[in-house]
Protein backbone atom coordinates (compact mmCIF):
# COMPACT_ATOMS: atom_id res chain seq x y z
CA UNK A 1 0.00 0.00 0.00
CA UNK A 2 2.84 2.38 0.92
CA UNK A 3 4.59 1.61 -2.38
CA UNK A 4 1.41 2.40 -4.33
CA UNK A 5 0.98 5.69 -2.44
CA UNK A 6 4.57 6.74 -3.18
CA UNK A 7 4.17 5.77 -6.82
CA UNK A 8 0.96 7.82 -7.13
CA UNK A 9 2.65 10.78 -5.42
CA UNK A 10 5.63 10.58 -7.80
CA UNK A 11 3.31 10.37 -10.80
CA UNK A 12 1.41 13.46 -9.58
CA UNK A 13 4.64 15.40 -9.08
CA UNK A 14 5.87 14.38 -12.52
CA UNK A 15 2.60 15.54 -14.07
CA UNK A 16 2.82 18.93 -12.29
CA UNK A 17 6.43 19.40 -13.44
CA UNK A 18 5.39 18.58 -16.99
CA UNK A 19 2.56 21.15 -16.81
CA UNK A 20 4.93 23.81 -15.44
CA UNK A 21 7.47 23.07 -18.19
CA UNK A 22 4.74 23.46 -20.83
CA UNK A 23 3.59 26.79 -19.31
CA UNK A 24 7.19 28.06 -19.17
CA UNK A 25 7.65 27.42 -22.90
CA UNK A 26 4.89 29.89 -23.76
CA UNK A 27 5.57 32.33 -20.92
CA UNK A 28 6.35 35.86 -22.03
CA UNK A 29 8.64 37.78 -19.71
CA UNK A 30 9.98 41.27 -20.31
CA UNK A 31 12.73 41.95 -17.77
CA UNK A 32 15.57 44.16 -18.94
CA UNK A 33 18.18 45.99 -16.88
CA UNK A 34 19.73 49.38 -17.56
CA UNK A 35 22.50 51.09 -15.62
CA UNK A 36 21.27 54.34 -14.15
CA UNK A 37 23.09 57.40 -12.94
CA UNK A 38 22.16 59.56 -10.01
CA UNK A 39 23.41 63.10 -10.35
CA UNK A 40 25.18 64.42 -7.31
CA UNK A 41 25.73 61.03 -5.65
CA UNK A 42 29.05 59.61 -6.74
CA UNK A 43 29.55 55.97 -5.96
CA UNK A 44 25.87 55.00 -5.98
CA UNK A 45 25.46 52.02 -8.33
CA UNK A 46 21.93 51.86 -9.76
CA UNK A 47 20.22 49.43 -12.13
CA UNK A 48 16.61 49.80 -13.26
CA UNK A 49 14.22 47.12 -14.49
CA UNK A 50 13.17 48.86 -17.71
CA UNK A 51 11.07 45.87 -18.79
CA UNK A 52 7.31 45.49 -18.50
CA UNK A 53 7.22 42.56 -16.04
CA UNK A 54 8.41 41.93 -12.49
CA UNK A 55 11.80 40.32 -11.88
CA UNK A 56 11.47 37.76 -9.09
CA UNK A 57 14.13 36.63 -6.58
CA UNK A 58 16.70 39.16 -7.82
CA UNK A 59 20.33 38.57 -6.84
CA UNK A 60 23.17 40.78 -8.02
CA UNK A 61 26.88 40.11 -8.05
CA UNK A 62 28.66 43.45 -8.39
CA UNK A 63 32.36 43.75 -9.07
CA UNK A 64 33.53 47.28 -8.31
CA UNK A 65 37.22 48.04 -8.80
CA UNK A 66 37.99 44.32 -8.37
CA UNK A 67 35.94 44.00 -5.15
CA UNK A 68 32.98 41.62 -5.25
CA UNK A 69 29.60 42.11 -3.56
CA UNK A 70 26.70 39.65 -3.60
CA UNK A 71 23.35 41.28 -2.87
CA UNK A 72 19.80 39.94 -2.67
CA UNK A 73 16.91 42.27 -3.53
CA UNK A 74 13.80 40.08 -3.65
CA UNK A 75 11.29 41.07 -6.34
CA UNK A 76 11.81 44.19 -8.49
CA UNK A 77 8.75 45.62 -10.22
CA UNK A 78 8.87 47.26 -13.67
CA UNK A 79 10.72 50.60 -13.37
CA UNK A 80 12.02 49.42 -9.97
CA UNK A 81 15.58 50.04 -8.83
CA UNK A 82 18.47 48.05 -7.49
CA UNK A 83 20.87 50.31 -5.60
CA UNK A 84 24.21 49.80 -3.90
CA UNK A 85 26.11 52.55 -2.12
CA UNK A 86 29.77 52.18 -3.06
CA UNK A 87 30.72 55.75 -2.14
CA UNK A 88 33.56 54.50 0.10
CA UNK A 89 35.14 52.74 -2.88
CA UNK A 90 34.54 55.77 -5.10
CA UNK A 91 36.08 58.16 -2.55
CA UNK A 92 39.07 55.86 -2.11
CA UNK A 93 39.59 55.74 -5.90
CA UNK A 94 39.23 59.54 -6.09
CA UNK A 95 41.84 60.00 -3.37
CA UNK A 96 44.31 57.67 -5.14
CA UNK A 97 43.64 59.60 -8.35
CA UNK A 98 44.43 62.94 -6.65
CA UNK A 99 47.73 61.57 -5.37
CA UNK A 100 48.64 60.26 -8.83
CA UNK A 101 47.79 63.58 -10.49
CA UNK A 102 49.82 65.46 -7.86
CA UNK A 103 52.81 63.17 -8.43
CA UNK A 104 52.56 63.52 -12.21
CA UNK A 105 52.23 67.29 -11.89
CA UNK A 106 55.36 67.40 -9.69
CA UNK A 107 57.16 65.52 -12.47
CA UNK A 108 56.00 68.12 -15.03
CA UNK A 109 53.34 65.88 -16.61
CA UNK A 110 49.79 67.10 -17.13
CA UNK A 111 47.11 64.45 -16.75
CA UNK A 112 43.46 64.94 -17.64
CA UNK A 113 40.96 62.32 -16.52
CA UNK A 114 39.07 61.02 -13.54
CA UNK A 115 39.32 58.24 -11.00
CA UNK A 116 38.81 54.65 -12.10
CA UNK A 117 35.45 53.33 -10.94
CA UNK A 118 34.88 50.16 -12.92
CA UNK A 119 31.59 48.37 -12.27
CA UNK A 120 30.27 45.12 -13.72
CA UNK A 121 27.06 43.44 -12.64
CA UNK A 122 25.67 39.96 -13.06
CA UNK A 123 21.95 40.15 -12.32
CA UNK A 124 20.14 36.87 -11.75
CA UNK A 125 16.39 36.66 -11.38
CA UNK A 126 13.50 34.53 -12.50
CA UNK A 127 10.17 34.90 -14.22
CA UNK A 128 6.87 34.44 -12.45
CA UNK A 129 6.97 30.72 -13.29
CA UNK A 130 10.58 30.31 -12.17
CA UNK A 131 12.38 30.50 -15.52
CA UNK A 132 15.91 31.76 -14.79
CA UNK A 133 17.13 35.06 -16.30
CA UNK A 134 20.78 36.12 -16.10
CA UNK A 135 22.19 39.37 -17.47
CA UNK A 136 25.74 40.67 -17.32
CA UNK A 137 26.18 44.42 -17.65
Amino acid sequence: AESSRRSALAAGQSFELSRLDTRRRVERTDVEWERGKRKGHRGLVVYRNVGATTAYAVTVVLTINDQRFTLAFGDVEPNGLIEHDASDLYNSAAERHKVSVRNLSAAGITYVGGPTFKVTARISCQSELGTPIIRTL
